[in-house]
């Protein structure tokens, strides 16, 4: 089962999202470990949240997109605009070509030397 295969009525069956904060959330329980209420899925060592459906894991970004868009359009990828792989808030998702995501691979998303130099500066 891939993103595609997943409808959007399956998804909120299952799930509820919460658009703020990007948690996903177990509308009934699924086993012990997914009880009604709990949040959703686990942490991936890429630092991604992984959320297991249907004998399928899927990326929350990627859930959280299909949850309020519907289907990820063809040809295009979730990004999430701020680098941060876990924070899933839909403000923080758009959708990019492979070629964009692939831009994003080398910015950091941290300050440089040069930035917190000249905001201190300006501080001052």
């Amino acid at each position: 089962m891939t993103h595609r295969s997943l409808s959007q009525a399956r998804l909120r069956e299952l799930l509820q999202y919460d658009p703020d904060t990007g948690v996903f959330v177990w509308l009934q329980s699924r086993r012990a470990r997914a009880s009604e209420g709990s949040i959703a899925g686990s942490n991936h060592p890429s630092k991604h949240r992984i959320i297991r459906i249907d004998g399928v894991n899927f990326y929350a970004h990627r859930l959280a997109w299909i949850y309020v868009h519907g289907p990820i359009p063809d040809g295009m990828l979730i990004d999430h605009i701020n680098g941060q792989r876990g924070d899933n808030r839909i403000k923080n998702l758009r959708t990019v070509t492979h070629k964009e995501n692939m831009g994003n691979m080398g910015i950091k998303h941290t300050p440089s030397k040069l930035q917190i130099f000249l905001k201190n500066r300006e501080n001052t």
